[in-house]
């Protein structure tokens, strides 16, 4: 049910903002899995999709915004090609096990089995057909179309958000701005660093904002605000649907026999 997808969605993210190293991208499929009868494997799968996805789309925009900006730091060249390079790698990795999850699968078990034995190779077995079988979800190009366009609509209306926050701190900047920001942001806190990607955020909009000759104090002002606001929405959203299923974070992550 799409019920069941925004709340682990949403959970998702809150993890991300209160455990460290991105914790998020696991704890979303698993309290799906405990949820609803969605394999844990499967969901996995479905969140390198969507990380896939995320990159090139990123890289595009990104490669729209490069016109816009007088004299980009060294750095986010650097990210962009290496964020490019791991989408489009991912992209052909993702096609390639979509054409022979078979072999794939066996590969992955087989390789299991050098370091597993017992209860934990049969486990780690299952996990892996689950993902080779939950890259396969995708099976038309009109569904791979909805999700290209989906992620791209969910940037843009990222890139909207910054913008309105741009005009509510009286920083009077091109339209082109939010989107800069968000493109900038999202290549820095791409890294796996301190819950809540405290810091990385806002090395990403000081970067992106010194691009528009704004200084140091006032982005990194803009960058709190902007930090603030998002981690109070998605932690109060997350709080909310754990209180409304009766749960703490601990019991939602919890392993039941």
């Amino acid at each position: 049910p799409l019920k069941s997808l925004l709340e682990a969605t949403v959970f998702g993210f809150m993890a991300s903002f209160v455990l460290p190293f991105r914790a998020g991208e696991v704890a979303r499929p698993w309290v799906l899995s405990r949820w609803e009868p969605v394999r844990f494997g499967a969901g996995v799968a479905s969140i390198v999709v969507e990380r896939i996805m995320d990159a090139l789309v990123v890289v595009g925009i990104l490669g729209l915004s490069v016109g816009h900006w007088d004299s980009p730091p060294e750095w986010l060249g650097a990210g962009a090609r290496l964020l490019g390079v791991v989408g489009v790698v991912g992209l052909v990795a993702m096609i390639l096990c979509y054409l022979f999850s078979g072999p794939f699968t066996r590969f992955g078990q087989r390789s299991v089995s050098v370091f597993f034995r017992g209860k934990l190779e049969s486990k780690l077995h299952e996990l892996v057909d689950e993902f080779f079988t939950g890259l396969k979800a995708i099976r038309t190009f009109g569904q791979l179309a909805v999700v290209v366009i989906t992620s791209i609509v969910i940037w843009l209306e990222l890139a909207v958000f910054y913008q309105v926050g741009l005009h509510a701190m009286g920083l009077d900047l091109p339209l082109w701005a939010g989107v800069t920001v968000m493109v900038l942001v999202a290549l820095a806190v791409a890294v796996p660093g301190l819950p809540g990607f405290l810091g990385t955020f806002q090395f990403g909009c000081v970067g992106a904002l010194a691009l528009y000759a704004v200084g140091k104090e006032e982005a990194l002002s803009y960058s709190i605000v902007m930090h603030v606001v998002q981690a109070v929405g998605i932690i109060g959203a997350g709080l909310w649907i754990l209180k409304a299923r009766g749960l703490s974070l601990k019991k939602a992550m919890v392993v039941e026999d």
